[in-house]
């Protein structure tokens, strides 16, 4: 492993580290994959990446005339300064699956 891939990497090391989980993609191929046993980050034509955290939204599907949006996100919906009547809870559905 030269410096370059060292810096590249160190990130999800470090988050490896940290307990967060990591995901691989083989070869570059379509999907990405959870790092289910030790990493061995050294292997070529393997992408890696810390595991994105699905994003949480507010949606109001009664109203979606209602100014600026019909939709909040999680910070938004938290900060008080909307009127979040009827708004259901949505979470990002991350997977390859579909």
């Amino acid at each position: 492993m030269n410096r370059e891939r060292a810096k590249e990497l160190l990130p999800i090391i470090q988050a490896f580290a940290d307990g967060k989980s990591i995901q691989l993609r083989r070869n570059y191929a379509d999907g990405w994959e959870d790092l289910c046993s030790p990493a061995n980050f050294n292997n070529i034509g393997f992408e890696w990446r810390i595991k994105p955290e699905p994003r949480v939204f507010w949606i109001n599907p009664s109203d979606r005339s209602q100014s600026p949006a019909w939709w909040l996100t999680q910070e938004e919906y938290e900060s008080g300064n909307w009127d979040t009547k009827g708004y259901i809870k949505t979470i990002e559905d991350l997977s390859d699956e579909y």
